[in-house]
């Protein structure tokens, strides 16, 4: 009798194990090594690997993707134009085994896999093993047992790469374009796309497909969903998101706060807007509606809401790492997710800018399990509170440098009448390197990928 019994314990706790193992499951860096993860996962492939990825660098994923193959292991790679272009001796060996491997013209910026159709796995991180990848705050949701999201990513993830051009061949037949999946079953769906504001194309010039934005004239695809989940919210938003840059997001979390609605928002420094540059963009908008346009269009492109937030009733924190932003060397925010009343999260690719909605290819999955949410409530206070015992402390030694700064500093979530502060300072102890004149906010302002700056000639030392 004590056998029986020890063998259905045994088989019950098996049924669980495999069970919770199958939920979906939150990690985050730089507490957890996500690329090793997902190199893990990638190690029980059986029957096939889809990868939609904007950057991928990791020697770790790629040897799991070659390990896979050699197993008899269908390999698809959804990429971006530049590493279709400027990666093929990293890529060589899978395709030379038989990966299919194409590009989009739309960018690309998804980061997400497919394990035998089944097995989902989600990043705001981008596959890379640097240190300083490791540094970003990111997140990852691995699901095992999630059928409804698994299948609106397949659908996505087909759709793409049907429309999709393939690396060094011509594109086929016209007729061969693939539609937009059809819309989502009534109910909350399991993840939004921005490839929903795209139709497909052909460019006969160029030989090539392409993606077509339908209509920028009004709130997209992912962007009408995430102002509808605003628009419900009850008692509390919480956001961290390296990018915001939309205004009508800008516009949603204002409202909720005139509702009554506390709202929180993380950002990443390169987020901060000096009031030598909110004086500057109001010029640019003043000008732009003189011109005849309407506030909303010339609200799109390349203007920085966070002090708008900030000044609507929004507690936004800045993660301060630096004096200046430098892409090479920041531990930046990466995160892209939101939490609605404790309950709901959304996350994904999705960082909030029209550029996002209209110009890439983007996901949020929504996940409302408990045990996830629970997880990304932590991760949200940890971000939301980086060096809080610290920072008295950090601007104390500011205010008392007498000819030297800390250029760089451990990570600290700044509010803004503390960032405020600690520019004020910055440029009153080093006025002709950190000053807001046009030419300083010009040095302040992140510099262009692979672009070399000299530090400018200054009285006082910056260490």
């Amino acid at each position: 009798m004590k056998t029986g019994r020890a063998f259905l314990t045994g088989v019950l706790t098996l049924i669980l194990g495999l069970a919770a193992g199958a939920a979906p499951e939150a990690l985050f860096s730089p507490e957890s090594d996500l690329v090793a993860r997902i190199a893990r996962e990638l190690n029980g492939a059986r029957r096939s690997i889809d990868l939609a990825i904007y950057t991928f660098s990791s020697p770790a994923v790629l040897k799991e993707l070659e390990e896979a193959q050699g197993r008899g292991v269908k390999i698809r790679l959804l990429v971006r134009k530049s590493i279709a272009t400027g990666q093929p001796g990293f890529l060589s060996r899978l395709i030379a085994g038989g990966a299919e491997v194409r590009w989009i013209n739309k960018i690309n910026h998804h980061k997400f896999l497919l394990v035998d159709g089944e097995k989902l796995l989600s990043s705001s991180g981008n596959f890379s093993e640097t240190a300083l990848q490791r540094s970003y705050d990111e997140n990852l949701v691995v699901c095992g047992d999630c059928a409804k999201a698994a299948f609106a990513f397949r659908e996505e993830f087909e759709f793409l790469f049907a429309n999709a051009n393939p690396l060094g061949g011509a594109v086929a037949p016209e007729e061969t374009l693939v539609p937009p999946p059809r819309a989502p079953e009534p109910g909350t769906p399991a993840a939004y796309f921005t490839s929903r504001n795209f139709r497909p194309a052909v460019d006969r010039r160029r030989n090539l497909r392409r993606l077509q934005s339908i209509d920028e004239s009004r709130p997209g695809a992912v962007e009408i969903r995430l102002i509808r989940a605003i628009a419900g919210a009850k008692t509390r938003i919480q956001i961290a998101t390296g990018h915001f840059r939309s205004w009508n997001l800008m516009n949603a979390l204002t409202g909720a706060v005139k509702r009554g609605v506390k709202v929180e928002l993380v950002l990443d420094s390169q987020e901060y807007v000096s009031t030598f540059k909110r004086a500057a963009e109001a010029k640019e908008l003043e000008d732009c509606v003189a011109a005849g346009q309407a506030e909303s269009e010339c609200r799109k492109r390349g203007s920085y809401f966070s002090r708008h937030a900030f000044e609507g009733g929004v507690d936004v924190r800045i993660k301060s790492y630096a004096l200046r932003w430098d892409f090479m060397k920041s531990p930046q925010m990466h995160h892209k997710y939101m939490i609605v009343d404790g309950k709901t999260v959304y996350t994904g690719s999705y960082n909030w800018s029209f550029n996002a909605e209209f110009e890439s290819a983007e996901n949020v999955w929504v996940l409302s399990e408990a045990g996830v949410v629970r997880d990304y409530l932590r991760n949200f206070e940890l971000v939301r509170s980086y060096g809080a015992a610290d920072i008295p402390r950090l601007l104390r030694g500011f205010r008392e440098a007498r000819d030297e700064l800390p250029f760089h500093y451990a990570p600290v979530s700044l509010s803004y009448p503390e960032m405020d502060e600690l520019r004020e300072i910055a440029c009153a102890k080093c006025p002709d390197v950190f000053c807001s004149s046009a030419i300083d906010e010009e040095r302040l302002s992140p510099p262009k990928r692979g672009e070399k700056r000299e530090a400018p000639p200054s009285s006082c030392k910056v260490r």
